[in-house]
């Protein structure tokens, strides 16, 4: 569902819960799960001081900060520093930014290089084989790699949080690139308070999910309470 399209359709009772700066969390964690941190310093840097260096990439091009925020999501996905200085109709600046572009860029690499060959992601060896029987470059298909791995991980967390959800009782209307879009179930509602009572003998304690909950009219709000069993993800 569009954006645009939220606060008219759903805005009464939907709620978006979205990951925040997602791309680059998750390549962290898949880093940090499978002791590969030492590879991507720089990404890590980001991350932990994503708002000092968007400031500096917008200053020293004189953008704004959304478009500054394109820039890494293009290198994380294949691209390089020239696309985005093209779409942005600028020049290349001096400073510490041609350096962090660089340093991005071969941090991912370093880091696909690892993955593909980490039996988890074995399934990608058919995917190249495939694309290369349909004519792609090798160029081409080096480049799609990483944004697959990363966009199946991204399913992984979903899932975990649609199904977490579900078990609270609320509904997932759709999935939103990052995120998705819920409501609330008036009859689980109504069966989860019935299953309060003391004569059901039944509690339901939680952990809290780290991810943003926003009303879908653009209030945010406090983080829903999540089964603890999958807080760690």
């Amino acid at each position: 569902m569009h954006s645009d399209l939220r606060a008219s359709l759903v805005g009464k009772f939907g709620h978006d819960i979205d990951c925040e700066n997602s791309e680059v969390r998750l390549i962290c964690s898949l880093a940090s799960q499978l002791g590969l941190e030492s590879l991507i310093p720089t990404l890590i840097n980001y991350r932990d001081n994503r708002q000092e260096w968007l400031r500096d990439i917008a200053a020293s091009h004189g953008v704004s900060e959304a478009d500054a925020k394109r820039l890494p999501t293009i290198i994380l996905s294949g691209g390089r520093y020239e696309t985005w200085l093209i779409a942005m109709e600028k020049s290349q600046q001096r400073g510490r930014i041609p350096s962090f572009v660089f340093e991005l860029y071969a941090e991912i690499r370093a880091l696909c290089d690892q993955l593909l060959c980490h039996p988890r992601f074995q399934w990608t060896s058919i995917e190249r084989k495939n694309m290369k029987k349909e004519g792609k470059p090798e160029k081409a298909i080096d480049s799609v790699m990483m944004p697959r791995i990363v966009q199946a991980c991204e399913n992984e967390v979903l899932g975990i949080i649609h199904r977490s959800f579900e078990e609270q009782g609320w509904r997932v209307r759709a999935q939103i690139f990052d995120g998705i879009s819920l409501r609330k179930c008036l009859e689980i509602l109504i069966w989860k308070v019935l299953l309060r009572r003391p004569s059901f003998c039944a509690c339901n304690e939680g952990g809290t999910y780290a991810w943003r909950r926003k009303h879908s009219l653009g209030c945010t709000q406090t983080p829903s309470r999540a089964p603890s069993k999958h807080a760690k993800h």
